[in-house]
């Protein structure tokens, strides 16, 4: 069946997050991200889940607020799959199947092969990685107005403790991303108790960013000075506020 697009379903509980029924566990933020870019391109979603009634809102309240996952449908098949046959089937017609129990390995594979992934140029483990240092550069340049936590701002660790939360304060707001605790280094800013609230920006305000060259003007983001004992560059990495 030829749509134009491919039909994703996705299991919740061991798949979307670490099985914790009737509890919601860890995310698994690289399936996260991975169905959103699908989604962003012209795919479509549906939860398959054996959730109900209030625990399957849980489970959907927790992808639309907490990671910007939203679905094209739930536990039931899309339009025009039901105009084609005719009928609305018991099974939920998809292209695409992703379900813990489609695999006897806990680590699941075809997860793992997403960071493999590749446009042609980049894979999405080469492209989160560069984000990182471009992120982390930012921070440490900006270190005034950048801040990491392990906790979010309800006290919660993030994500069961393996986690951190770093962000930068701009002119036109907050802009936060997790990362693994193995990360927490290469981010040289101050240590909050508990991280800024959630002022429900997404990723379509990472141009937020942009709006830090305004400070440009009041700080010395990095100095650069010649050695002439090797001809090469010195830098001294500080921010300074001009007086």
């Amino acid at each position: 069946m030829n749509l134009g697009f491919e039909i994703i379903a996705v299991d919740f509980d061991g798949t979307l997050c670490e099985n914790r029924w009737p509890e919601i566990g860890n995310p698994n933020i690289r399936l996260i991200d991975y169905l959103k870019k699908r989604q962003k391109d012209g795919d479509k979603l549906i939860l398959w889940t054996c959730r109900t009634n209030e625990r399957l809102m849980d489970a959907v309240n927790w992808c639309n607020d907490e990671h910007g996952l939203y679905f094209d449908e739930i536990n039931e098949n899309i339009d025009s799959v039901k105009y084609l046959f005719g009928n609305d089937a018991k099974k939920i017609y998809a292209d695409v199947y992703i379900d813990d129990k489609a695999s006897n390995h806990l680590t699941m594979p075809f997860i793992k092969d997403v960071g493999k992934l590749s446009d042609g140029y980049h894979t999405f483990d080469g492209l989160y990685a560069q984000r990182r240092v471009l992120f982390a550069t930012l921070c440490n340049i900006f270190r005034n107005s950048s801040w990491k936590s392990r906790r979010h701002s309800d006290g919660e660790v993030c994500f069961g403790g393996d986690w951190f939360i770093v962000g930068i304060d701009t002119p036109e707001g907050s802009y936060t991303y997790h990362y693994r605790m193995e990360y927490w280094d290469m981010f040289d800013c101050p240590v909050l108790e508990v991280g800024r609230e959630w002022d429900g920006h997404t990723e379509e305000d990472v141009t937020r960013l942009l709006s830090l060259e305004n400070r440009i003007d009041n700080c010395n983001a990095e100095r650069y000075s010649r050695s002439g004992d090797h001809g090469g560059c010195k830098y001294e990495n500080r921010v300074e506020e001009t007086k």
